[in-house]
This record gives structure tokens, C-alpha cells and sequence, in this order.
């Protein structure tokens, strides 16, 4: 099983882009944003903290976080997929290291990192009219004024779309700076490796796909 890593700052669209790669190719997709709702929604002791955390706009700390995705990716491993996309992990230098003691457990290793590049004026403009389906989860763009879908694409529910309370301005200014500070360092890691691969995110979704099925295409070889 190939893994890669998917790295960029919130509203890059990463996930837009897990979600074509894992459809059309088979992808097993790992979200640790994913998880860490469903964790939130649980209403357990972790998920409450989670849930403060998430809220505050911070990261989850290393070993919350691994404690919610470990299990996933020995599934994941256990069911013979050819290509893991980690969506979320790692989020820092320090997870970069954590996730290689994880993968190399398993037999495995990161064989590549793929890094969404858009500009921050884009990304706030994104995360401000971002809208999430409280019935299946699904992010979608609200209209030109701002307000929220109808109804959701995926679930074909009616009045379903909240705003994520990480996605209201003040939230997105402290995450886009936590990005700056923490995450965006750990590209020069897998750089130093040669395994980053730069995708130009400021272009259509079909657009992005192709350069990143490129890059699979290649390594999967």
C-alpha cells in the first residue's frame, strides 16, 4: 500500500481532492478532521475536549489526536488498499515522526506529500463561505452573499448546512497563523526526503486533479 500525505492549509481543498481520488480510484481516505467530529459528536470525555480545542480555533494535541486515527489506519492497512490518503496528519514536525514509528509498525511508509498551494487571501475568502452538512458532513460553498445551500448535494437534505464554528472569521485568522507556525514546516521535512510534490490549488478542482493523479499515477507504478 502506497501512502501519501496530504499537506496545505485550511481551505486549499484537500479534501475535495481526497474525495475525487478516493471515488475514482479506490483510495482509502483518512480524515482526521473527519474523525475527530465524529469523536465531537460522540459526546465522550475525549470528544468534549476535543471539541473545545477545535472551537478555540488550536490544534489537538499529538497523542489525542493519534489515539483517534492509530486504530483507523490498522484497518486501513488490514484491507489490502493500494493507496492511503492521510488528510490532517501530520501537523506538525513532531507528528512527522510519530506517523513514521505508526507506518513503520505496519510496514509502512510515507512515499510521498503532496502540498496544496493557494494564496491566504483565497483561503480566508474560502473558509468565510464554507458550509458543512450536519446530516452526512459534506462541505459546500454558500452563494454570492454568503448564506448557505438549500440543500446538500451529497445527502439531499434540506436545511441541513451549518457553519462550523472553526470556520467563523475570528477561528479562521488563529487557524491560518497555527498553519503558518506549526504545519507549514513540516513540507521542508518531506522536502529534505524528496518526496514533496508542489500542487497548484488555485485552479479548478478538475484542474487540481490532474496534477495530483499525475503524481499517484507515477508513484504507483
Amino acid at each position: 500500500m502506497k501512502v501519501f500525505v496530504l499537506l496545505g492549509a485550511p481551505g486549499a481543498g484537500k479534501g475535495t481532492q481526497a474525495a475525487l481520488i478516493a471515488s475514482r480510484l479506490g483510495a482509502e481516505h483518512i480524515s482526521t478532521g473527519a474523525l475527530l467530529r465524529e469523536e465531537i459528536k460522540s459526546g465522550s470525555a475525549l470528544g468534549q475536549k476535543v471539541k473545545a480545542i477545535v472551537e478555540s480555533g488550536s490544534l489537538v494535541d499529538d497523542l489525542t489526536l493519534f489515539d483517534c486515527c492509530s486504530g483507523v489506519l490498522s484497518r486501513a492497512h488490514q484491507a489490502q488498499k493500494k493507496l492511503l490518503l492521510l488528510d490532517g496528519v501530520p501537523r506538525n514536525v513532531s507528528q512527522v515522526k510519530i506517523l513514521d514509528s505508526v507506518l513503520e509498525n505496519l510496514n509502512l511508509r510515507v512515499d510521498a506529500a503532496l502540498d496544496f498551494e493557494v494564496p491566504t487571501s483565497l483561503l480566508v475568502a474560502r473558509l468565510s463561505n464554507r458550509w458543512t452538512c450536519q446530516n452526512c458532513g459534506a462541505i459546500a460553498s454558500g452563494n454570492s452573499e454568503g448564506l448557505a445551500p438549500s440543500s446538500c448535494n451529497s445527502c439531499r437534505a434540506v436545511g441541513s448546512f451549518v457553519r462550523r464554528k472553526d470556520d467563523e472569521p475570528a477561528s479562521v485568522e488563529k487557524r491560518l497563523g497555527v498553519y503558518v507556525t506549526e504545519t507549514a514546516p513540516v513540507s521542508s521535512v518531506y522536502r529534505e526526503r524528496a518526496i514533496l510534490h508542489r500542487i497548484d490549488a488555485n485552479q479548478s478542482p478538475e484542474l487540481v486533479y490532474l496534477d495530483v493523479g499525475a503524481v499517484i499515477t507515477k508513484k504507483l507504478k
